[in-house]
């Protein structure tokens, strides 16, 4: 799906997809994979399924850039989760571990899931990865230990990472609340406003709103999808290509994944909708 959806993108040049031999190994061995295709001196590394503002990235790739030359990797932390990784640092802005304390130091928030390396730590996670590590945080701590060069950049703004179906309803809230603007085949209703379809309409030529339907924003639609007659939709939802909400449904707080179909009479909150199928708590089908 996520493959599906990078090769739809119209920055499809740009980007490249690389199959991971042995996933089960762990994240470290995805991140030597994707490593395997990177030639440049300094790159960022993130998960795929993570949510960030662009100004979070561009000051730690720029307080990297302008730090010492002898800096092995710049890492992004926020304020304390209870879901996130704890992250310590000393006085002098050194990171002092990663999960747990490799020198003394204290936590000064958990980790943000973005880091700037240069080209050696590459080598660096293949030869952990050979001796039985799977996971990132064990590589980092490797490198503290060895007296490596390692800061932080704080950020006060949102991020997401997406592991779940709380994060992803999460995420879109956060987002939807942001937009002000959509491309030219979506079809964005901002935060506090309404559209109501007196009759059936088409908007962005594939968008269909049956007579009756209401869009209560922020919703966000993309082409080819349909909202039947009497239904509401939204607030915060966001419907991906091609999906289909039935006759007097309601739909709040939720994502309709593409080519999603709510049949008639659906009642869904909190809740993603993939194929016919519906996941969350707040979900009820009234049979007509």
């Amino acid at each position: 799906m996520i493959r599906e959806h990078l090769e739809n993108l119209s920055c499809t040049d740009r980007i490249q997809t690389v199959d991971v031999p042995d996933y089960s190994r762990g994240p470290l061995q995805t991140l030597v994979t994707a490593l395997s295709e990177v030639e440049d001196e300094t790159y960022l590394v993130s998960a795929v399924d993570y949510v960030v503002e662009p100004e979070s990235i561009s000051r730690t790739v720029m307080d990297h850039l302008h730090g010492s030359s002898s800096r092995a990797m710049t890492l992004l932390l926020g304020p304390w989760k209870q879901s996130g990784t704890p992250v310590f640092a000393q006085e002098n802005g050194q990171v002092a571990g990663i999960g747990e304390q490799v020198l003394p130091s204290r936590r000064i928030g958990c980790s943000a899931m973005l880091l700037v390396v240069n080209r050696p730590f590459g080598e660096i996670c293949r030869g952990a990865l050979s001796r039985g590590t799977t996971s990132v945080p064990p590589v980092v701590n490797s490198m503290i230990s060895d007296g490596m060069s390692i800061r932080y950049v704080m950020t006060k703004q949102e991020w997401f990472d997406v592991d779940d179906i709380s994060s992803l309803l999460s995420a879109n809230h956060y987002l939807l609340q942001q937009m002000t603007a959509s491309s030219s085949s979506q079809l964005l209703v901002p935060h506090g406003s309404r559209l109501t379809a007196g009759r059936r309409a088409r908007h962005k030529q594939t968008i269909v709103l049956e007579a009756g339907a209401e869009l209560v924003g922020p919703v966000l639609i993309s082409q080819r999808c349909r909202v039947g007659n009497g239904a509401t939709v939204g607030p915060f939802v966001t419907m991906d290509s091609g999906s289909q909400v039935g006759e007097r449904c309601s739909v709040e707080r939720s994502v309709l994944s593409a080519k999603a179909s709510l049949v008639h009479n659906s009642q869904i909150k909190d809740s993603v909708v993939f194929g016919t199928g519906i996941y969350g708590a707040g979900s009820n089908h009234v049979t007509e």
